[in-house]
């Protein structure tokens, strides 16, 4: 047990470090792109300058005024020598003014993934930010609904006559769902990227919890203390910076695999903890290297 403990331990602290040193000079790649790009042979790409790309307007459905992006929802931007190429796809229709709809959109796929190429000013950063939540699930959600991570710090409350107790380390290992998140991205000529979500979710982690004597029920005279597996299950509050995930658990159980954990006094009581961890899209990326 000991041993998986450690090579838990090494995991998390190998992908971490990797996702750090990334961080900031993680180069925008091709790799999500669908196949559905625009055939360059047969249609030309747009080249826009930065004023071309970006125009006020008040909402239809709304008074407000807003941000109106050539392509949106955008599905991909990366870096191409002095300019940023967009991938995305055609608003919809109701969205826009009807002037500016025919004026730009004439003739263009809906279905179709379209490309325009950005010339941005040294002084600029593109800024691009989405909602995302399971009611529209797409590819743009589920590149970023899961994250792996571990909650080193659990708070359990007093049960009965023992006292209350918090817990650290890395004795579990698991994935974070987030139902939804905000999230916003900034990306630079030079080819780098940051990023920051928030979201909402649900963990689920199996577990290795210490089970004292002195927190069971009817133990024996002769019993020990003992490392007993679990499942966890909690509710989660996360902000992930670059890929690396900030989790708040505010409501989490525990439930036993066997009749020793099921005597623990805090089988299946609430607890509240902290976690970190990797957004699973991004382990591919660390392990190509």
């Amino acid at each position: 047990m000991k041993q998986i403990k450690k090579n838990a331990t090494l995991i998390i602290i190998f992908l971490v470090i990797a996702n750090i040193m990334q961080g900031q000079e993680e180069k925008l790649n091709d790799t999500i792109v669908t196949k559905k790009v625009i055939d360059t042979k047969k249609e030309q790409i747009l080249t826009l300058e930065w004023d071309d790309y970006f125009y006020k307007y008040k909402s239809i459905k709304n008074s407000k005024e807003r941000t109106w992006y050539r392509l949106a929802p955008l599905e991909h931007i990366e870096a191409d020598k002095g300019f940023l190429k967009i991938y995305g796809y055609v608003p919809k229709k109701y969205d826009l003014p009807d002037d500016k709809y025919n004026e730009f959109y004439k003739g263009l796929d809906n279905n179709l993934l379209h490309t325009i190429k950005l010339k941005v000013p040294k002084s600029k950063t593109f800024h691009y930010s989405r909602w995302g939540d399971i009611a529209n699930t797409n590819k743009r959600y589920w590149r970023n609904a899961f994250s792996l991570i571990t909650v080193p710090v659990k708070v359990r409350r007093q049960s009965g006559n023992v006292p209350r107790r918090t817990t650290s380390g890395l004795s579990n290992l698991g994935v974070n769902w987030d139902l939804g998140f905000k999230k916003w991205s900034w990306f630079y000529i030079s080819g780098k990227k940051n990023s920051i979500r928030i979201s909402g979710g649900f963990l689920l982690a199996p577990s290795v919890e210490k089970v004292k004597v002195s927190e069971r029920r009817n133990a024996l005279e002769d019993a020990t203390d003992l490392n007993q597996l679990f499942l966890s299950f909690g509710t989660t509050l996360s902000l992930v910076i670059n890929d690396i995930t900030f989790v708040f658990v505010p409501v989490g159980f525990d439930f036993a695999t066997d009749s020793t954990g099921k005597s623990w006094v805090f089988n299946q009581k609430r607890w509240w903890g902290f976690g970190i961890g990797i957004e699973t899209k991004s382990l591919g990326a660390v392990f190509s290297k």
